[in-house]
């Protein structure tokens, strides 16, 4: 959407009435199978509701109030629900197992719904195919709203029309339900000038995020990071085996296990993983003498300045040579998808179905690579 005028800074840019959200209170309200929607509220979670009240919306037609909102809204979207085998290989091996968790629970969804609505007395049937284009509707539009069911946390609602503004992360918004004027606004905490694209904000999402959401990525994404697991994992898991470093890393540092290491936009390598490979390659006599204590406090960015090699310059050295392993790992592996989705796109050159690639899949692969790819690149390049 274009600004016709310029729009200042704490700006209300979008403001629905409560009436026409379509939230759990939309549901419990409606006249049509209120039997069955009050059953559902009790035992499906808000996605699986959402879903089955947007498919019979969209069986009534025209006699569904919401009619001319569900005539706007795509009838096909690409993201992680119509990702098919093919396609989930194609990306990072954590991101698969993400994918593959997530397909599992959706298909476990289904069913669940299926059955219901089988034991209800209702002529309202509900296809996979259906179920997916809802749960993609829920899932790209949806916003968090207060909970209307009882012992329900995940509640959310879609916001017609606000559900039209695109993503970007170099604005700032602010979107809730105003109690006192029954409205869903979103606010601008960012200013745009006349004829400028007005973005908001669906938060501080990685391009791993935005692809399984939304079915895109940002280029060069302030919010991006690269996880370094396995990378992590294969060059110092003979040294975490060691009892006493894992409690001090446990205890200290909250790490409990190998899992949750990342590389941020720009090469930003955090606090955690410096701590993590410095205690790991502590000798018995540092450790006796509680060397990680002063971590606690230190900031990796700036060197310290010795003129010998101190017992700490050691293991910093040590630290440092597994920090460079680790994204050299993670390189390669990321370098290994690149090239198997680059030769992917250029094979699948028409959109495929079942379990064959899609082009617009391949194309989402390689370019998470790409990006990845230049975020492990400048944590190198960040490297003495």
């Amino acid at each position: 959407m274009i600004a016709t005028k310029n729009i200042a800074a704490k700006s209300v840019l979008v403001r629905v009435p409560e009436a026409l959200l379509l939230s759990a209170t939309s549901v419990l309200t409606c006249s049509d199978l209120s039997e069955l929607w009050h059953s559902c509220a009790s035992t499906l979670n808000i996605n699986q509701l959402l879903s089955a009240f947007l498919i019979y919306q969209k069986h009534l037609g025209a006699r569904s109030q919401w009619n001319i909102y569900l005539r706007s809204l795509p009838q096909s979207f690409n993201t992680r629900i119509d990702f098919s085998e093919a396609d989930q290989s194609l990306f990072p091996t954590q991101f698969q197992c993400q994918l593959s968790e997530f397909r599992e629970t959706m298909m476990k969804d289904y069913t669940q719904l299926s059955k219901i609505l089988e034991g209800h007395a209702t002529t309202f049937t509900v296809s996979l195919e259906e179920y997916k284009w809802a749960l993609n509707v829920v899932q790209t539009r949806s916003c968090h709203f207060r909970s209307v069911i009882k012992s329900k946390s995940d509640d959310c609602c879609i916001v017609p029309f606000a559900d039209f503004l695109n993503h970007s992360d170099s604005v700032q918004t602010e979107g809730g339900f105003n109690e006192k004027t029954g409205y869903y606004e979103i606010t601008t905490v960012t200013s745009f000038k006349a004829g400028e694209q007005v973005f908001i904000s669906y938060g501080g999402h990685d391009n791993r995020t935005l692809i399984s959401l939304y079915g895109f990525l940002l280029p060069k994404n302030a919010h991006d990071k690269v996880c370094l697991d396995d990378g992590i994992s294969q060059n110092t898991l003979r040294f975490y085996a060691e009892p006493r470093k894992r409690r001090i890393l446990r205890d200290f540092f909250g790490i409990k296990e190998l899992r949750g290491f990342f590389v941020y936009a720009g090469g930003s390598i955090p606090w955690l993983v410096h701590s993590y490979l410095h205690v790991i390659h502590m000798s018995k006599a540092e450790l006796d003498r509680n060397a990680h204590l002063s971590l606690l406090e230190k900031d990796f960015d700036t060197p310290t300045e010795t003129t010998h090699q101190s017992e700490e310059q050691s293991y910093s050295i040590n630290a440092s040579k597994s920090l460079r392993a680790v994204l050299l790992t993670t390189l390669r592996q990321l370098n290994t998808f690149k090239e198997n989705a680059q030769r992917a796109l250029c094979t699948t050159s028409t959109t495929t179905g079942g379990n064959g690639v899609h082009s617009w899949a391949a194309d989402l692969a390689f370019t998470l690579a790409n990006e990845e790819c230049a975020i492990v690149e400048a944590a190198l390049g960040t490297l003495h």
